[in-house]
């Protein structure tokens, strides 16, 4: 680095070394951010602080549960959010990839929160009929969707910790999601969904399918897959 660059960094690693020394412990919700966050504080000299960092989730409240049975799980797909105007959140993506998606698996629906009745009607008749649009409310009222579920897609290009993703595991809904979200990897790693490779209708198109057909064979078990992230994201368990 430039002298003068060089002499910023280090006035800002200063900063950061005094600062986190006034903590006992340095808390983040993920692990891929916890991992992240210990390998830049070591590689700076800050070891002592990297091994202060700590996973803490964000807890899911009890209610959201999925014992098995009650309700059967559907063939259906659950997407969520608050401002589908915002190109971040994927919309277009999304139109595109429940479109294809849907064509090619005629027992399948989906419900969409956050859309209105206009942007089905975009559709055309046979995947139109099969997508449920739903305003915008508080995620109790959408537990419901969780547990009659089967797979949440996220279709953000930037997301932190989303509470909409731990809240469908809680309640046995696996998830797909676009490899920009890698915070979301260690998810399907332990058998709870696909990651798309592409942020892309195409891209997610496949993860999706590939997804359905992980339910189609009995890959996915809804009521396991309910108790594993409810025991991590349970208050107590917090």
């Amino acid at each position: 680095l430039p002298c003068p660059a060089k002499m910023a960094l280090v006035r800002r690693l200063r900063f950061l070394d005094g600062y986190l020394s006034l903590f006992d412990s340095i808390t983040t919700e993920l692990p891929l951010a916890r991992e992240n966050m210990r390998k830049y504080l070591a590689r700076h000299g800050m070891v002592q602080h990297a091994e202060k960092v700590a996973l803490l989730p964000h807890p899911v409240p009890e209610t959201f549960a999925w014992a098995g049975g009650v309700p059967d799980k559907e063939n259906r797909v659950i997407t969520v959010a608050l401002d589908w105007r915002n190109p971040l959140k994927g919309g277009d993506i999304l139109g595109k990839t429940l479109n294809r998606v849907l064509s090619e698996n005629s027992d399948w629906k989906a419900v969409v929160v956050g859309r209105s009745s206009d942007w089905v009607a975009s559709f055309a008749a046979p995947v139109g009929s099969r997508i449920q649009a739903l305003a915008a409310m508080p995620s109790m009222d959408i537990l419901p969707f969780y547990q009659s579920s089967k797979i949440l897609v996220i279709p953000s290009g930037s997301e932190g910790s989303p509470n909409v993703v731990t809240e469908a595991l809680c309640c046995g809904c696996s998830i797909v999601f676009p490899s920009l979200l890698l915070q979301l990897k260690c998810f399907s790693d332990a058998g709870s969904g696909t990651m798309a490779y592409h942020r892309t209708a195409r891209s997610l198109s496949e993860a999706l399918n590939s997804e359905i057909a992980a339910w189609g064979r009995g890959d996915r078990h809804p009521a396991e897959m309910a108790a594993h992230w409810s025991a991590r994201y349970r208050i107590d368990a917090a």
